[in-house]
């Protein structure tokens, strides 16, 4: 137990590992309510096979994906942790409780997304995070395929052992065409905020945005996020919202 940590106290956010325990299932939320542009929801529901493997998919509120993600080494370790997510990110059958403006064509679309990550711990306090994202989406619709990348890092501080904050730089970029989706939500597994603002109507093929978050987790099993991602290029805006990421142990 690192200094100055009494027994009971939860795990700073730095030196959580970017997997979960094994048999551990764990459900979050990301709501982007105020700001710019539509609004945006994401959810993750995990289960952990694995200390470093887990499965992943998504509620909306029918499964919609299937993912897994597999973690080598560790974030206390010289090197980091390195972690994969690849698989079925979203699934669309063109049933929409609330149909996307400008996108009234039913069918199925397929989207396909590859991630990898990294994170380190530095000293006690602090932490670095870095992704790279690939994510295609593939239509039974003609001319409506879609290819789109993303970078983003992220410096983080445990201001208090369940008190952190984060700041980094996020780019996003549709490759040979235009922005398809409505917004592109890019998959962000168990982040405590939404690092990219790239959506069809705004900003154009492009997205250079300051993602910020504060993270308040009183217990292990249970975190409370704040996040506001202002977009710098091309155009500005801003999107303000919350989240909850609650995880249950020994679920079996």
């Amino acid at each position: 137990m690192p200094a100055g940590r009494r027994l009971g106290d939860p795990e700073p956010l730095t030196r959580r590992e970017p997997t979960l325990k094994a048999n551990t299932l764990m459900v979050g939320a990301r709501y982007g309510l105020v700001g710019n542009g539509p609004t945006r929801f994401v959810d993750d529901v995990r289960y952990a096979i694995t200390d470093t493997i887990e499965l992943r998919t998504a509620l909306l509120p029918w499964p919609t994906s299937l993912m897994g993600r597999v973690r080598l080494g560790s974030v206390n370790d010289s090197l980091g942790a390195f972690v994969l997510d690849a698989g079925l990110s979203h699934f669309d059958a063109g049933v929409r409780l609330v149909p996307d403006t400008g996108e009234a064509n039913v069918g199925v679309r397929l989207h396909f997304e590859g991630v990898v990550s990294w994170q380190k711990a530095i000293a006690d306090r602090f932490a670095v995070f870095a992704s790279g994202h690939f994510r295609t989406r593939n239509s039974f619709l003609p001319d409506d395929d879609q290819y789109a990348a993303a970078v983003d890092a992220h410096f983080i501080a445990d201001i208090l052992d369940n008190l952190a904050v984060s700041g980094g730089l996020g780019f996003a970029s549709t490759i040979g065409g235009p922005v398809r989706e409505v917004v592109v939500n890019f998959t962000e597994t168990d982040r405590p905020g939404i690092s990219h603002l790239l959506a069809r109507d705004e900003g154009g093929e492009q997205s250079l945005t300051i993602p910020l978050t504060l993270t308040y987790g009183r217990v292990d099993s249970f975190d409370v996020d704040l996040f506001c991602t202002p977009r710098v290029y091309p155009e500005f805006g801003v999107l303000f919202g919350a989240g909850i990421r609650l995880r249950i142990d020994d679920l079996i």
